[in-house]
């Protein structure tokens, strides 16, 4: 079993009362069990408390497994330090034996050494950190809803959750990667699609909020201008169906009048043909009677064709 704990993208801290019900199910089940804590330090919502499966009684440890980094930590990406806590001895001499193929540099060390020893100085900073990610936060949160956007309401990392279904068409996940598309194409924007994290249901993306703040601005814009611009077209292609639909009838209405009138048309001429007198007066022998030289024409052909016909 994997847990990431603070989850990512959905912000949430799993209390200590869960984990130990995970861990006592696992236990229970022989499963081996992967806590990746890589965003602890990031729970910028006062009222919540991380606790690390570190601090519980682990009921099986030789199948658990704690994962931390610095890259999340201290905004460390070019570190590239990872660290992982097991009593496994087997796992151990597996990642001793890894190691030496996935070292990290001298001076990388040091220089992470040198910061995380300065506990006063991490104190400081994770302070810091934590209460630019809450401002953060909630400006963008407030930002995307003025926008017509749903938020999922984070406690801790450095992703929004947002639900951009309304925006999807159609609403599926092929709907969801045209949504991508247009805003990384058209808005410059890269907004990473929840089907990429193996999200159940389309329309949900993430947006990373933990930037520049110039930056995070710059983005917000462009994104407000994209909807808008998104809205406007939606609403220009309903117009235009409603004009089509109008249209339409208006045709379909002629066509029935036409029909009408031909029915109408049909049945006076049948009621003329019926009342007439005309049939009568205009027989086969009156026509041969009034062109002697046009009957004589028709009726040698017709000897002609028939000869033929008998051949």
């Amino acid at each position: 079993m994997i847990l990431l704990n603070p989850h990512d993208p959905l912000g949430q801290v799993y209390g200590p009362a869960l984990i130990s019900d995970i861990l006592h199910f696992c236990c229970r089940k022989k499963i081996h069990i992967i806590v990746d804590e890589v965003y602890m330090f990031s729970v910028f919502d006062e009222n919540v408390r991380f606790q690390s499966v570190l601090s519980l009684a682990i009921p099986d440890p030789e199948r658990t497994h704690i994962l931390f980094g610095l890259t999340e930590v201290l905004g460390l990406a070019s570190f590239r330090i990872g660290m992982i806590h097991t009593r496994n001895k087997l796992l151990q001499r597996c990642l001793e034996e890894m190691a030496l193929f996935f070292s990290i540099p001298s001076p990388i060390m040091s220089k992470s050494a040198y910061l995380l020893e300065d506990l006063g100085w991490c104190e400081k900073f994770f302070k810091l950190s934590c209460s630019r990610l809450a401002k953060s936060f909630h400006y963008c949160k407030k930002r995307l809803e003025k926008m017509g956007l749903s938020v999922y309401d984070s406690v801790a990392g450095f992703s929004l959750w947002v639900d951009f279904r309304q925006y999807c068409e159609p609403l599926t996940f092929d709907g969801e990667r045209l949504m991508f598309e247009k805003s990384l194409h058209e808005a410059k924007l890269y907004i990473a699609p929840g089907e990429s994290l193996h999200c159940s249901e389309p329309g949900w993306f993430i947006i990373i909020f933990s930037i520049n703040p110039e930056h995070m601005e710059e983005a917000l814009d462009r994104l407000d201008t994209f909807l808008k611009d998104l809205h406007r077209s939606s609403q220009g292609d309903e117009t235009s169906s409603k004009i089509l639909c109008e249209d339409n009838k208006g045709i379909e209405k002629d066509q029935r009048a036409s029909q009408s009138s031909l029915e109408e048309l049909v049945a006076l001429l049948k009621r003329q043909i019926d009342t007439s007198d005309w049939l009568s007066h205009n027989t086969a022998d009156q026509w041969r009677a009034d062109n002697p030289d046009g009957a004589e024409a028709f009726e040698k052909e017709q000897r002609k064709h028939e000869m033929n016909k008998s051949k």
